[in-house]
C-alpha cells in the first residue's frame, strides 16, 4: 500500500504513511461529527416514549461536553495529519525537485522557455500539494466513515432510517460513473447521449406505469366481481 501511494503520488516513506493516517483520522472525525445525532436521536427517543426526567438532565449535559471536547480534539488531530504533515512532505519534494534540476546538463535549460519551465514545475507541485491535503484523505476518510456509520446505524439502530440516510450513496456512485468521461466528448456526442438516456427512461417509465395501471384495473376489476358475487348471494338469501 505504500509503496503503491509513493510511486503514484511522488512520495517518500513517512509522506506515504502520513497520507494513510491523515485518511484514517478524517474518518474518525467524520464518526464524532455523527455523535451529536445519535445523542438528540437518544433525546427523542426519551420524548416519544415519555422516559425523560430531570434525573436524565446531567446524563445529557455531560453527553453534550464530552461530544464538544471529543468532536475539539478530533478536528485537532485530523489538521495536525492532514495538513502539517502534507506541507512538511512538499519540502521534501520540492528539494528533491530541486536536487534533480541542478543535475541536468545546461543544454537542457537552452532549449527550454525557463519562465514557462518554473510555472510549470510550481503549479504541478501545488496541484499534488492540494491533492495530497484536501482530496486524497477527504475521499477515502469519507469512505472509511460512510461503510462504518452506515452498518453502525443498520445494527444498532432503525434499518429503515438508515436505509433513507443512506440510498442515495450507490446512485450518487452510480451517477459518475455514468458521467465519467463525459467532459472529454464534443457537446455534440454528449446532448446525443443524453437524448438518448431521456427516450431509455421515458421508455421505461411508461412500461412501468402501464403495467402498474393495468395491476390496478384488474384488482379493481376483481374487487368489483367479487363484491357483485356477494350481493347476488345475499340477494337470493333474501328471497
Amino acid at each position: 500500500m505504500i509503496e503503491k501511494l509513493m510511486r503514484k503520488y511522488a512520495l517518500s516513506d513517512r509522506g506515504a504513511a502520513d497520507m494513510i493516517k491523515a485518511c484514517f483520522c478524517v474518518a474518525f472525525t467524520n464518526i464524532v461529527l455523527m455523535l451529536p445525532v445519535a445523542v438528540l436521536y437518544k433525546l427523542i427517543k426519551d420524548m416519544m416514549d415519555n422516559a425523560l426526567s430531570k434525573s436524565k438532565l446531567p446524563m445529557y449535559l455531560i453527553m453534550c461536553l464530552a461530544v464538544i471536547i471529543l468532536m475539539a480534539v478530533a478536528h485537532y488531530i485530523q489538521y495536525n495529519a492532514s495538513f502539517l504533515a502534507t506541507y512538511t512532505e512538499s519540502g521534501v519534494r520540492r528539494i528533491s525537485l530541486a536536487e534533480k534540476i541542478r543535475k541536468l546538463p545546461h543544454s537542457f535549460f537552452g532549449k527550454k522557455d525557463l519562465t514557462d519551465l518554473t510555472t510549470t514545475m510550481m503549479g504541478d507541485c501545488t496541484q499534488v500539494e492540494t491533492a495530497a491535503s484536501h482530496w486524497i484523505p477527504e475521499m477515502i476518510g469519507s469512505l472509511i466513515s460512510t461503510v462504518v456509520i452506515s452498518a453502525t446505524m443498520f445494527i444498532f439502530f432503525d434499518w429503515r432510517m438508515a436505509l433513507a440516510c443512506f440510498w442515495v450513496v450507490p446512485v450518487s456512485f452510480f451517477a459518475i460513473w455514468l458521467s465519467s468521461g463525459m467532459e472529454k466528448k464534443p457537446p455534440n456526442i454528449i446532448r446525443r447521449q443524453c437524448l438518448n438516456w431521456k427516450k431509455a427512461f421515458r421508455s421505461v417509465w411508461n412500461q412501468s406505469r402501464t403495467s402498474v395501471l393495468t395491476i390496478i384495473r384488474i384488482s379493481i376489476w376483481k374487487v368489483l366481481i367479487k363484491r357483485s358475487k356477494m350481493l347476488k348471494s345475499r340477494h337470493s338469501m333474501l328471497r
